[in-house]
């Protein structure tokens, strides 16, 4: 994130309007973002929000942060984005967008409060009133969301073809195309932004953490080795839903690691790039995890 010199910030929390799957677990309940009622897309939204705040450049119109916002909505949101940086050199600006809510199945497309905000919709809205000859603007996003990879490959997919001012740089999401992103009622946040809110363990208490070892408390036993997790190498949300969900780390829009392992990049690619191509891609980085030779 912070890519270009001048960058804004829209950050998103939807509940979405659909019933949420909820399953138990050794930490307790855990409810998944391919439905609604979610109880903590807020928290993750002020949390990072909080976090990106310390890095502000720009005037507060160009920092937004809604809460079940209509799609209309993230679009006046957009264009009013748009107006702020269209007062900075076009290849210096960029936004960082940030979503916590309920994603589509495959294609990670937002659910807002009314409608279904795509990739292509999004990139869309951000380019029209840009100039390709002027350079492009920079994108960077954060998802805690069902399917997220998805929405990532569909960006991607769109950029290449080269028809938007729009230039793809980080991208941090939560979940595979193929994997839901859950919530966790002990953490009162999604696993993803808890993990990244949350790095290391000097947040934990080390009285509480000898009294939940003496009690047996998994709740804050994991709070504490999910820092182990991650700075030992290991991803903490996979640890955190128990295998459930891989997140993806994108560099510079061309290089991706899956889990803080597996990894590939658009450069190595010699096939033409298409999403069934990059889905295959993106499984086998996974797969590095599971193989045992």
């Amino acid at each position: 994130m912070y890519d270009r010199e001048f960058c804004a910030n829209l950050i998103i929390a939807s509940k979405g309007p659909e019933q949420a799957e909820v399953r138990s677990t050794a930490f307790g309940e855990i409810r998944s973002r391919d439905g609604a009622d979610l109880r903590y897309t807020a928290n993750d939204a002020k949390g990072m929000s909080t976090d990106w705040r310390k890095h502000q450049k720009l005037p507060d119109e160009a920092f937004i942060y809604l809460e079940n916002p209509t799609k209309s909505n993230v679009e006046d949101a957009i264009k009013q984005i748009n107006g702020v940086l269209s007062n900075y050199p076009q290849e210096k600006t960029g936004i960082d967008l940030f979503y916590a809510g309920h994603g589509l199945p495959r294609t990670g497309s937002l659910v807002l409060k009314d409608d279904n905000l795509s990739a292509e919709e999004l990139i869309d809205v951000m380019s029209r009133p840009l100039e390709k000859s002027k350079g492009g603007r920079g994108l960077s996003f954060f998802f805690d969301s069902c399917y997220s990879g998805g929405f990532l490959i569909d960006i991607i997919i769109d950029l290449l073809k080269d028809k938007h001012p729009i230039r793809l740089y980080d991208a941090l999401v939560s979940s595979m195309y193929d994997e839901k992103s859950w919530e966790l009622s002990f953490l009162e946040h999604g696993a993803f932004t808890f993990s990244f809110l949350n790095k290391g363990n000097a947040y934990v208490d080390r009285l509480e953490f000898s009294r939940a070892v003496q009690k047996n408390d998994f709740r804050v036993i994991a709070k504490y080795i999910q820092g182990m997790v991650g700075l030992s190498g290991g991803d903490p949300v996979t640890f955190l839903t128990q295998g459930r969900q891989h997140s993806i780390d994108c560099i510079k829009g061309h290089d991706f690691t899956v889990s803080k392992y597996g990894s590939f990049s658009l450069t190595e690619l010699e096939e033409e790039i298409t999403r069934e191509v990059l889905e295959e891609r993106f499984s086998i980085a996974r797969s590095v995890i599971f193989d045992n030779k």
